[in-house]
């Protein structure tokens, strides 16, 4: 993959991951990342199964049509309903962060995002959708995702949850960077997106990023 390489975080519906991470990393309950943040803004919320479906019917849906790849890692047994185990002597705000985080939540397993909502997710988030030329995803437990990502581990999302790993073959915009030129296009992403609500957990943009696609950069 061309360009830099990104770690993206995510802005959620709930409180941001990152925020959460960074709380839970001064109670003592997370490793730190050894790659650095970057803040950006999430083009799209989540993309439901039901919408997808829907598209097919109703092309100003915005639903991309893209060739997809077999995913180099396959499928994964999960628990779509998985909710994290929390120590009673959690730091209140935590404790109050996982009532209303959508990925700690035991959610309809009806409503769980498929593999074309989770593809769709990631390829309505690159720059120019019209321009991405392949893309690949896999259901994984949460605690598989972080290890493809290098990653510390959210303490709110349980680490047998499914998460949907999705890498998408095409452009991506660093929409958050220090005052001056604006930096080149990212190319290609892989993207942990949590199955039952939607919600981006972790990416990476850009050369060194991890692709089901290809194999490279993976840690497996």
């Amino acid at each position: 993959m061309e360009g830099s390489q990104v770690k993206r975080a995510f802005k959620t519906t709930g409180a941001g991951v990152g925020v959460l991470a960074s709380i839970a990393l001064a109670c003592g309950m997370a490793q730190s990342s050894s790659t650095g943040h970057v803040s950006s803004r999430h083009r799209h919320g989540p993309i439901t199964s039901e919408q997808i479906a829907a598209s097919a019917s109703d092309p100003t849906t915005g639903a991309v049509a893209v060739p997809t790849s077999a995913s180099v890692i396959p499928d994964a047994p999960c628990d779509l309903e998985a909710v994290p185990t929390l120590p009673s002597d959690l730091d209140p705000r935590v404790a109050q962060m996982s009532k209303t985080s959508p990925f700690s939540q035991a959610l309809d397993p009806q409503r769980a995002l498929d593999r074309d909502a989770a593809l769709q997710q990631v390829i309505q988030a690159s720059s120019d959708p019209s321009q991405v030329r392949m893309a690949a995803a896999s259901r994984v437990p949460y605690s598989q995702a972080t290890g493809v990502f290098r990653g510390g581990s959210n303490p709110l999302v349980a680490q047998t949850r499914c998460v949907w790993i999705v890498t998408v073959d095409g452009p991506f915009d660093i929409d958050s960077y220090p005052a001056g030129p604006k930096p080149p296009q990212l190319h290609g992403a892989t993207m942990a997106i949590d199955a039952a609500s939607g919600e981006p957990l972790d990416g990476i943009e850009g050369r060194g990023a991890p692709s089901l696609i290809t194999g490279e950069h993976l840690k497996r």
